[in-house]
């Protein structure tokens, strides 16, 4: 069943049992102790609790193996006198704390909700409810002074979560690594104030973790560090997002998403969402002051604005050097790169490389690759790279300028080909992959005395091509596709054999890439045949 507690000014200890279900109300002002959950599992509902100010202990402390699922109703508190030393409500590696319900949450201590002094944080779920974490020299959320965080998961409610002193918002304390951060959901607000991160790590704390945005309404701010990444000498971690409406921003020398201050990039890769990360004094995405900026990855499906002091991406160096190991931009991803220093040659914003387009013909035939910057910055160095999976690349020896040949052989068949582009200071970006390989073309078939049907074939050794084969009736100025008509070859009855009648075959290698293979007549024996040469010149080409 369900167990009651009534707390008062004059309570006690109240120690919970695992396993059973408990509702607590009431005050617990200045008591001996706050609440301890010492083993088990515990669904507990609390409706306007306050626990605040104990003279020993956390407000609510779960012991490590213990498990407590919190329900919010009305307004709640759990605070204490000794922020220094001990959290509001406390979570050590070990133990779990499951938050939901639709009331609110005040938590103020070393962290708001995690672990005391030297402790790493447990596993911290926030699933619903109003919540509102303050640590000081521990995170708002995560760990205490010298704790990393241990897995903190948000999916939805309204999170406020501050460190006063050098902690993260959400993450590690000061000289505590982030860990694993997830958000999904909610409105989630976190502030690193002096040197910790907004989401990531602490003062310190070496990295910021693996930090994971894939939903929600996330503002990650800090005065002197990255807003989401590395706290004060601390490199960024590992930074994907995939979804949401993300502003992070640093008021100092330290990346909006990214490193802190004399903090590094490291991989950052932002594929989907609304983002919006900005530096008052270094690189909005990428590394910190006098750090370089780590691999940088925008995806086709992200909105990214980003502006920076020394580069919307990259790193910043007193020696002008320094800028990311990589960068690369889909081509369908929104962006708007600034940077407030105006310098030209440091940023990555002077590249906007036009993509190659992916290429096929018959054995023998020559096929170009070309790309160049938009932005018409002349002091770009081109690289082209050959893979064949798109996980390990090559240097193509001399093939340095903007426009690549290449003869395609049964050798080179399904090779991707893409271009490296370094600018003046360093920075690195990749031009998105394209496919060179080889089809049969279709060639025009003159039917003999007694046949009735030709076949076109437009095949290839490739895997994962679609076809769709289209017909001409007015010599190739309108086309139509051809119902069911979807396998590399096709056959055309004598029914269909016309003098007026064209096909081709359109073919479909990835979402935005479409090729056209050659046009073919199919002739009965009485008409006079109009060789490929002659179609080419007769029919508009493609686009």
């Amino acid at each position: 069943g369900t167990y009651s507690y009534t707390i008062n000014e004059s309570g006690k200890n109240s120690t919970v049992l695992g396993g059973p279900k408990c509702r607590i109300t009431g005050s617990w002002q200045s008591a001996r102790y706050g609440i301890y959950v010492e083993s088990g599992k515990v669904e507990m509902t609390i409706n306007n609790v306050h626990v605040n100010y104990p003279y020993s202990g956390s407000g609510l402390e779960i012991a490590k193996g213990a498990e407590v699922v919190l329900t919010l109703e009305g307004e709640n508190s759990f605070k204490v006198y000794n922020r220094n030393n001990i959290p509001g409500i406390s979570v050590p590696e070990g133990a779990a704390l499951t938050i939901t319900g639709t009331g609110s949450l005040e938590a103020e201590g070393q962290a708001g909700i995690g672990s005391k002094e030297n402790v790493n944080s447990g596993v911290i779920r926030i699933l619903n409810g109003d919540i509102t974490a303050t640590g000081d020299y521990g995170a708002g959320i995560g760990g205490g002074r010298y704790g990393s965080n241990g897995t903190i998961q948000i999916s939805g409610g309204k999170v406020n979560a501050k460190s006063t002193w050098s902690g993260a918002g959400i993450g590690g304390g000061v000289v505590g690594k982030g860990g694993i951060i997830e958000i999904s959901g909610g409105e989630v607000i976190a502030e690193g104030e002096e040197s910790g991160a907004g989401i990531g790590c602490g003062s310190r704390g070496g990295s910021g973790g693996q930090i994971t945005i894939s939903g929600g309404n996330v503002t990650a701010i800090s005065d002197l560090e990255a807003g989401i990444g590395g706290g004060d000498l601390s490199s960024s971690g590992t930074i994907t997002i995939t979804g949401g409406v993300v502003h992070a921003s640093s008021a100092r020398n330290s990346a909006g998403i990214g490193g802190g201050y004399y903090g590094a990039g490291e991989t950052i890769k932002l594929l989907g969402g609304d983002i919006t990360a900005t530096s008052a004094g270094s690189a909005a995405i990428g590394g910190g002051s006098d750090a370089k900026g780590g691999s940088v990855t925008i995806g086709a499906n992200a909105i990214v604005t980003a502006e920076g002091f020394t580069s919307a991406i990259g790193g910043y160096g007193t020696d002008n050097k320094l800028g990311c190991d990589s960068i690369s931009i889909d081509r369908r991803a929104v962006t708007h790169l600034s940077n407030k220093n105006n310098n030209a040659n440091n940023c990555i914003e002077n590249i906007k490389p036009e993509h190659p387009q992916t290429a096929a013909g018959e054995t023998g035939s020559a096929v170009a690759f070309s790309t160049k910057n938009s932005y018409g910055y002349s002091g770009l160095k081109y690289q082209w790279q050959v893979s064949a999976d798109q996980n390990s690349w090559n240097d193509l020896a001399g093939k340095t300028a903007a426009v690549l040949n290449v003869t395609l052989s049964e050798q080179n068949d399904g090779s991707y080909y893409r271009c490296k582009l370094t600018n003046g200071w360093g920075n690195v970006i990749y031009t998105n992959a394209a496919r060179g390989f080889i089809i049969n073309q279709p060639e025009t078939i003159r039917l003999r005395e007694g046949e009735t049907e030709g076949v076109l074939d437009a095949s290839s050794q490739i895997s994962g091509l679609t076809y769709q084969w289209e017909v001409s009736t007015d010599f190739g100025e309108h086309w139509d596709e051809i119902a069911g008509a979807n396998d590399a070859t096709l056959t055309v009855s004598g029914k269909a054999c016309d003098t007026s009648d064209l096909y081709r075959c359109k073919i479909t290698v990835s979402k935005n890439e479409v090729l056209y293979s050659d046009i073919a007549g199919v002739y009965t024996a009485h008409t006079e045949v109009i060789d490929a040469a002659e179609l080419r010149q007769l029919v508009p080409k493609p686009v």
